[in-house]
């Protein structure tokens, strides 16, 4: 099968509210080609401008569909069969907490769902009216995959996470995303900008620290570029019936070399 080269990978944030959207798009390098805001359309122009993109949406491609429902996979995936406090989500967010990590909880029909995650199902629609359609294969020229931002992250650092908002869970995100190779500020310069007078004054330098839905974004691209260029650091959670889960995770440490019997 002929491989298509993919120029884009679109990172989509649903969850600022307001019909919001916040989107960063990398390049085949991994760098920054673009990063901003706006309503659907503007997204959706910005997209339909794209003749070879993968786009990954941070949110729920649609309402769970009772897979998780049956004692046997409750059994599975954590010890405790039949148990109704895992009744009400889909197959990948079960997994994902499974894993120790944090996750949404997508209700059965739209309605019982928050307003982001009926915006996310409204953008999912309106991305495979454009022919984006569920990623399978690197073939694909117009790719669609969704993803779960702090799950994201809390993959890739092996650790908790601060609340995504707060100044220091932005530093966090934002430094676990410069160790993958991302061409952000160094958040620890922020740091080294804070002196007794700024910090008398209440001058910091926010500037140096991006806000919590652009990171969002930005491990969203990161995903799909992981899932072109390191495959095997992107997993998927779920079921196709109900929509899967793109999971990127850590590089796995170099081993040592064996020492030859009789080294130093």
């Amino acid at each position: 099968m002929r491989t298509v080269g993919t120029s884009i990978y679109l990172g989509i944030d649903p969850t600022v509210g307001r019909a919001q959207f916040v989107y960063a798009a990398l390049d085949e390098d991994g760098k920054i080609e673009a990063l901003g805001s706006g309503k659907l359309n503007a997204v959706l122009a910005y997209a339909a401008g794209q003749s070879q993109a993968w786009i990954a949406v941070n949110g729920p491609r649609g309402v769970n569909q009772g897979l998780t429902d049956a004692a046997n996979t409750q059994q599975a995936l954590f010890n405790e069969p039949g148990n109704a406090a895992w009744n009400n989500l889909r197959l990948a967010e079960a997994e994902l907490i499974a894993r120790g990590l944090e996750s949404t909880r997508t209700a059965a029909t739209p309605e019982q769902c928050s307003p982001w995650m009926r915006t996310a199902f409204e953008l999912y629609r309106q991305l495979a009216r454009l022919g984006y359609q569920p990623l399978t294969d690197t073939s694909i020229a117009r790719g669609l995959i969704e993803v779960q931002a702090n799950a994201a992250f809390g993959s890739l650092a092996a650790a908790s996470l601060f609340e995504a908002r707060a100044l220091e869970g932005r530093l966090q995100r934002q430094l676990i995303l410069n160790i993958e190779g991302l061409p952000l500020r160094d958040p620890m310069d922020f740091f080294e900008e804070i002196t007794r007078h700024r910090l008398l004054k209440g001058i910091l330098p926010f500037d140096m620290v991006y806000p919590s839905h652009e990171l969002n974004a930005l491990v969203a691209a990161h995903t799909l570029w992981l899932a072109r260029h390191q495959p095997q650091r992107v997993l998927t959670l779920g079921d196709a019936q109900e929509g899967q889960l793109w999971l990127p995770i850590p590089e796995p440490p170099e081993k040592p070399e064996r020492m030859a019997y009789g080294d130093d």
